[in-house]
């Protein structure tokens, strides 16, 4: 394992590959290099600049390299719309109260078409439709008659009734889909307050400290000290059950190498006697004593297998 410096696209980086003597093999770059690539890009002005332009290079490999870059199917075409346009129902539409329904709308027939580029459905801006409705935003693949997926929930205890015509929602190209990654900005010495534990910059209070002690001590009691309950990222609440499980149970888990556990409640009936025991085969004569054996047999004489 060796750290192989590179540079990608004007990125410097170092990452941790195997090498393998005597490999020809292409070197093929992995998705903790791709994931930090995606953002140092997103910082880069120009990188923006490429994803506005609509896909009109005609070379797959550089358009497939974009689509991965921006997570999509980039828009094809001469110019990227500033909207595409609003859905409008084709017919009316029950709501059933308190239930989310997918509704399909349909787009005016002048809107820009471009099939199996990535687009995201929003609320419309025009204050036509119901106001007691909410519309959720959808990322969604753009189909070549129009149609477009529409996430609708109904709030209210009652139906409510879509008239046909209604602008449901609008629709828009999309540049980029960036997935927010979780970035900690804790301070150490900052206080933590999570439902009833309260923490500062990492020190259990006594009184919590407490409580583990006596789950350790439960698992010595039953000589189960080395399990570790320390690990499990729950509240104390959830360990202390774990413990109070481990204890009704405590005949599943060994307390030492040689102990294979006992099964109470049950006997094993082992039969002393077979009712078909085990025969020899049976005794074959030679054929060469064969016509002695007879001769033998039918004078009444003795003979060495009489």
């Amino acid at each position: 394992m060796h750290q192989l410096k590179m540079d990608v696209y004007g990125k410097s980086v170092s990452v941790p590959t195997l090498v393998v003597p005597e490999q020809k093999d292409q070197l093929i770059l992995g998705t903790n290099v791709i994931k930090f690539l995606l953002t140092q890009m997103n910082q880069d002005s120009g990188y923006w600049n490429v994803m506005n332009r609509p896909e009109t290079t005609g070379e797959p490999e550089i358009e497939q390299f974009l689509n991965m870059l921006s997570g999509i199917n980039r828009w094809k075409g001469d110019k990227i719309p500033d909207i595409v346009g609003t859905a409008k129902l084709t017919q009316a539409v029950t709501l059933l109260p308190k239930q989310e329904h997918l509704v399909w709308g349909k787009l005016p027939l002048n809107t820009p078409v471009s099939v199996g580029s990535t687009i995201v459905i929003e609320p419309p801006k025009a204050q036509t439709h119901k106001k007691n409705i909410v519309v959720g935003r959808v990322i969604a693949s753009m189909s070549g008659d129009g149609w477009v997926p529409v996430r609708i929930i109904n709030p209210l205890d009652k139906p409510i009734t879509l008239k046909r015509n209604s602008k449901i929602a609008d629709v828009f190209p999309v540049v980029a889909v960036k997935v927010l990654g979780a970035q900690s900005d804790h301070n150490a010495n900052e206080m933590v307050s999570v439902q009833s534990q309260s923490t500062v910059g990492g020190v259990v209070s006594d009184k919590e400290s407490c409580h583990v002690f006596k789950l350790h001590e439960s698992l010595r009691e039953l000589n189960l000290g080395d399990l570790d309950v320390d690990s499990c990222e729950v509240f104390f609440y959830w360990k202390s059950q774990l413990v109070q499980l481990i204890k009704r149970q405590e005949d599943v888990f060994s307390k030492h190498k040689l102990d294979c556990g006992k099964a109470k409640g049950f006997v094993h009936h082992i039969h002393l006697s077979d009712d078909q025991p085990f025969r020899l085969p049976y005794r074959r004569v030679p054929p060469a004593q064969s016509k002695a054996e007879e001769c033998a047999l039918r004078d009444g004489g003795t003979g060495d297998y009489t």
